[in-house]
């Protein structure tokens, strides 16, 4: 008993003390010689691929299993956060991941299953079923999608691979086989 009091306690001290270390390290970092005027530059919020504490790097979309999508979303967290995940799980990074994701409503009316294949600090992978829109013959529509963020790259595979850039939505959708 006395054990588990201990190890609560080190671990509320470090929960309350990380973030001060964070600031502290943040502030000697950004600390320089020179006062001089400085340049702030804003970035749009439709420009940007931060949402909270994750910075999504890119996206790779399988669609070789027709109608169904797993999507690897490559991702890094703020560090402390990482701290807070490993103590508290990963269900609100799961729920922040899905807003980033904004999963396209299925096209042919049927019900869709969202299923979290893997889940880490860095990477998440994400089954999507009914994505697309079959027209038989093994032939497939992907349709429009919009993102939570801006996404540097999404390579989108299949028979071939389509690449985007710095995009937030697919518009008009593409065909795929």
């Amino acid at each position: 008993m006395k054990l588990q009091r201990t190890v609560a306690m080190c671990l509320v001290a470090a929960f309350l003390v990380l973030p001060l270390f964070a600031g502290a390290a943040a502030a000697i970092e950004n600390d320089t010689a020179d006062a001089g005027p400085k340049l702030i530059l804003l970035q749009n919020a439709a420009l940007t691929n931060h949402y909270g504490y994750i910075t999504v790097d890119s996206v790779d979309v399988d669609l070789s299993k027709g109608v169904d999508a797993v999507y690897t979303i490559n991702y890094s967290i703020d560090p402390w956060i990482a701290f807070l995940v490993f103590l508290f799980g990963k269900q609100d990074l799961k729920n922040r991941l899905l807003k980033v994701l904004n999963p396209p409503p299925s096209g042919s009316g049927q019900s869709q299953e969202i299923t979290f294949l893997y889940v880490d600090n860095d990477m998440a992978k994400i089954s999507v079923t009914n994505v697309g829109m079959s027209y038989g013959d093994k032939t497939y529509w992907y349709p429009e999608h919009e993102f939570g963020v801006t996404v540097p790259q999404i390579e989108f595979h299949s028979s071939f691979t389509k690449t985007f850039n710095d995009t937030r939505t697919i518009q008009r959708g593409f065909g795929y086989y």
